[in-house]
């Protein structure tokens, strides 16, 4: 199925978790889910950087991105994007841009509250994972879309 470019804006803008798919070096398959925020025709996602998807997207960056659109329903679909993925530099300036745009979408928006308090438990995760974004031990990832499908969700 051929992808509408507004239809995947629309499932992009209502999933709040990807999960990306990389290959290591020796070509062993790894899942990840991370947050993410959209920017300029490009997704960045932020994670520990020693992970393994760090060092996998150093080995051979083409991924494999999967988006639910859990916020308001998906419709029974699957978002599969293929990009191109790379680590950037901890000075790059498109770390605030992450921040601003992660804290609108996670923290700031209708419900967002409500959302904090039903997962709790992952506070001090939230928390740490700040930290880290601080002492610079995290790895800003930004992926480029080389292509999208749809795709039905088992059942």
């Amino acid at each position: 199925m051929e992808a509408d470019a507004r239809e995947v804006r629309d499932f992009v803008r209502r999933s709040m978790n990807f999960r990306v798919a990389t290959l290591s070096a020796k070509g062993t398959p790894h899942i990840t889910a991370l947050r993410f925020v959209a920017d300029g025709g490009r997704l960045y996602a932020m994670t520990g950087a020693t992970a393994p998807a760090v060092r996998h997207i150093a080995a051979r960056p083409e991924v494999v991105l999967l988006f639910d659109a859990e916020h308001r329903g998906g419709g029974g679909r699957v978002l599969r994007m293929r990009a191109r993925a790379s680590a950037l530099g901890g000075d790059d300036a498109r770390r605030g841009v992450y921040t601003r745009l992660a804290a609108r979408k996670y923290f700031v928006r209708p419900g967002a509250l409500w959302n904090m308090l039903k997962h709790r438990r992952a506070l001090p995760m939230w928390r740490l994972g700040a930290r880290n974004r601080e002492g610079g031990l995290a790895a800003l990832l930004e992926f480029t879309p080389l292509s999208v499908e749809f795709i039905d969700k088992p059942a």
